[in-house]
């Protein structure tokens, strides 16, 4: 028999929380466990002391067989006990240099962005935050199963398979394995007589299906099955598991010149551009997500035409939920252990016993998962620090992690930190490996007049492989008004408060002020009008995210994928992610949807030219029709010039050179330079202005708006007479527009798709623009 609790994270400063189970069972072994506690409990029954607790991460088993149990009225209880009383004076007087200041997370195996970081705010808390549950059986049980892809060959697959048991009293056990296909067909069956506690066996699997990351093929998902019986063929226990078929590595290739080495994910054979986000937990009291949660953010980052997603080591290592997710809509995610931005008792063998102990339960809880690509030490605790330097906890990961990893998931590739290369002068180089860098987060963004913004953003996207490359951004004003009134979207106290800071940044402005000041620079004075002024906030990292994907697109593979700081929220906040905390999309959202068509056109300029681009990440060739044109605000075009190219599958390449000078005339102040490019599948339009954008002066304009709907869907057909700059969509519901914070050409209309979450809709969408 098993009973389940799900027990809640109390977050209020409860030291005890006190469970009670009363059940019947006839088993021999009965087993206590907790997915999660948080942190320092002890767990009595019937007023006993079961066993003590000490790592948020590691699930807990404890024997509560033979004289613990009554036939009735069992007592459970959990007493958790203050990090304060364990850790602080420790942390005191051996402290360690922890980001933001709090040296007790240090010592402490818990999630370490909520002592306080620079999206969230300090949230650190008690309680019983995942499943725990009785368990009872006779001989045996099924520790585990393992399975990983070895090779695909033209028309079959050769897997590993594993089985690790506990078999009791030399019992006479028979396993029976079921492997069937997405579409439940048996494709594999094998019986065997348990011999060992761990068995392996070789797998293939004819014409399989594979896994493929989102845009490059379909999400195929195999389900593995085994069972124990005992002589009788009674059966004993059953554990069923999902993954995929797919290989996956890395591939480093030194460039011609020695100057650097690629960084580019190799999935079943071919290239992938990675075009992702960094997730962190979608809630500072992480037993609050639920799987339609997760469901909804990972659904967002699917649609947005993401395919990965950097699982950051200062959070959590997500539920099953967050797995399942990914593994279905293709978002492969690279796993960092969880350490974060400091130093770490990494000499305390108390405390390498425990890190050993988390990072073998969560390798074995995740391995199978076929979204998984990568696993990585930590997060920037190397980033200041050269290859050959010794920082914190690297000889710790070069003798356990990394062996671990070998022994217990040889199918993936380890990475002894983020950032980390081969350069020998830093660990985050643009030239080697994979490297944190960014067009908003430096003293030329801060400091600077902005004239060159777009060189700026196209020389900090041009690494190999961008593991984090911020911009900063609004959240929409219904969203803002979750968590601020009228009155405060008008001043700056509560932006500050919930933007939140770096305090090792230099320019002297907060981050707020920094975004504030960005975005006056290139769209102007917002002259008192707030909704003006919360649209310039938001659309500054609109422009930021597109900029940055056309940038590094068009060096492909030379970089060979881009991760933008963040993906996500923890909590209500202003700054970073691309989706708000409530999982709406943000400006940014859309510049990335944008960003990642299958084929889009990128424009480079340099000090002669303005260059256009196509990139395809399409697995087939692109029959391109490119369309350049000088575009006055109100009008038809003054000046075309059209070509049809083919662009090779998985490629990018130049489609024309124009003088930058004469562009420039052409263009003056009343006209921008469009290039426009459809093919069979799709289209999409990139757009360069001679100045900055507040130096063209777009005319008032009239926007003609009607609407079809359905109880939760519907759409919207938009016509402006002159270029509509920066068309705008709102609704005072969760929706979910196709398109929006776009540019309307002079006489064109354009037709948005949208759809309701929650409920029948039945409130009003607005429809805005800026030069309205």
């Amino acid at each position: 028999m098993r009973t389940n609790v799900n027990g809640p994270n109390t977050g209020n400063g409860d030291t005890k929380k006190t469970l009670t189970y009363r059940w019947t069972f006839r088993q021999k072994r009965v087993k206590l466990q907790f997915d999660g506690l948080d942190t320092y409990a002890e767990i009595y029954l019937n007023g006993r002391l079961v066993g003590k607790t000490e790592d948020m991460f590691l699930p807990y088993e404890f024997d509560i067989s033979n004289s613990w149990l009554r036939l009735s009225n069992n007592v459970l209880e959990v007493r958790f006990q203050p990090i304060e009383s364990l850790v602080g004076e420790e942390s005191r007087e051996k402290p360690f240099s922890a980001a933001f200041g709090d040296n007790m997370r240090s010592y402490v195996r818990r999630m370490q962005c909520t002592f306080g970081w620079d999206w969230v705010h300090r949230f650190v808390t008690a309680g019983i935050w995942k499943s725990c549950r009785i368990v009872s059986y006779d001989d045996a049980r099924i520790d585990h199963i393992f399975v990983y892809t070895k090779s695909i060959k033209e028309h079959q697959a050769e897997l590993k398979l594993e089985l690790g048991t506990t078999i009791f009293e030399n019992s006479n056990i028979m396993s029976k394995f079921l492997i069937t296909d997405p579409k439940g067909k048996v494709v594999w069956t094998r019986s065997e007589r348990i011999t060992s506690s761990v068995m392996k066996f070789d797998v293939t699997i004819s014409d399989p299906r594979l896994w493929w990351p989102n845009g490059a093929g379909e999400q195929a998902l195999y389900q593995i099955t085994a069972v124990l019986t005992d002589t009788l063929g009674r059966e004993l226990n059953r554990y069923t598991t999902e993954t995929g078929i797919r290989t996956v590595s890395i591939e480093e290739l030194p460039d011609a010149d020695n100057q650097g080495k690629s960084f580019t994910l190799i999935v079943n054979g071919k290239k992938i551009f990675v075009k992702g986000g960094n997730w962190v937990p979608a809630d500072p009291f992480p037993s609050r997500i639920t799987g339609q949660k997760y469901n909804l953010l990972i659904a967002q980052a699917r649609d947005a035409g993401m395919n990965m997603l950097r699982s950051w080591g200062g959070g959590i290592y997500e539920a099953d939920a967050f797995w399942h997710a990914c593994n279905r809509m293709g978002i492969m995610v690279s796993q960092d252990f969880l350490l974060a931005c400091a130093e770490y008792p990494e000499n305390d063998t108390k405390f390498k016993l425990l890190l050993n102990q988390e990072f073998e339960a969560n390798i074995k809880r995740l391995r199978n998962n076929p979204s998984l690509v990568f696993w990585c030490g930590d997060n920037e605790l190397g980033l200041n620090s050269k290859p050959d330097d010794n920082w914190s906890c690297k000889n710790l990961h070069q003798i356990m992690t990394a062996p671990l990893v070998a022994n217990l998931d040889p199918s993936r590739v380890f990475r002894l930190t983020s950032p980390f290369g081969d350069d020998l002068k830093t660990n985050n180089s643009p030239r080697y490996g994979d490297s944190h860098i960014s067009g908003f987060f430096n003293d030329e963004i801060r400091e600077g007049d902005l004239h060159d913004y777009r060189k700026i953003i196209s020389k900090y996207c041009s690494g190999r492989f961008m593991s984090e490359n911020a911009a900063a951004g609004s959240p929409p004003k219904r969203s803002l008004l979750k968590f601020m009134d009228e009155q405060d979207l008008k001043g700056s106290e509560m932006y500050e408060y919930h933007t939140k800071d770096n305090p090792y940044t230099s320019g002297g402005l907060t981050l707020f002020r920094s975004l504030e000041r960005c975005a006056t620079l290139l769209y102007g004075d917002p002259e008192n009008n707030n909704d003006r002024r919360i649209s310039q906030l938001e659309y500054t990292q609109y422009d930021f995210v597109r900029l940055a994907m056309e940038g590094s697109r068009r060096l492909k593979f030379y970089t060979s994928g881009i991760q933008f700081w963040m993906y996500n929220d923890c909590w209500p906040a202003s700054g970073w992610s691309l989706i708000d905390y409530w999982g709406n999309r943000k400006a940014a959202w859309f510049a990335m949807a944008s960003g990642a068509r299958p084929v889009i056109a990128a424009s480079e300029m340099t000090e002669k030219l303005i260059k256009w681009w196509i990139c395809n990440d399409l697995s087939s060739d692109a029959n391109v029709n490119v369309e350049v044109k000088v575009q006055p605000l109100a009008g038809k075009a003054k000046w075309v010039k059209q070509i049809k190219i083919n662009v090779p599958a998985n490629s990018s390449m130049v489609a024309m050179e124009l003088p930058l000078d004469e562009m420039k005339e052409k263009l003056g102040d009343n006209a921008v330079l469009v290039c426009e490019i459809s093919y069979d599948k799709g289209f999409d339009r990139s757009y360069w202005t001679a100045g900055l954008p507040k130096d063209t002066k777009y005319p008032k304009t009239t926007l003609k708006i009607s609407q079809k709907r359905e109880s939760n869907k519907g759409e919207i057909t938009i016509k402006s007479d002159k270029w509509a700059r920066v068309i705008t969509l709102s609704a005072d519901a969760d929706l979910d527009f196709e398109d929006n914070y776009f540019e309307l050409l002079p006489g064109e209309t354009r037709v948005i798709n949208w759809k309701s979450r929650d409920c029948p809709f039945s409130g009003q969408i607005s429809v805005t623009c800026w030069n309205q």
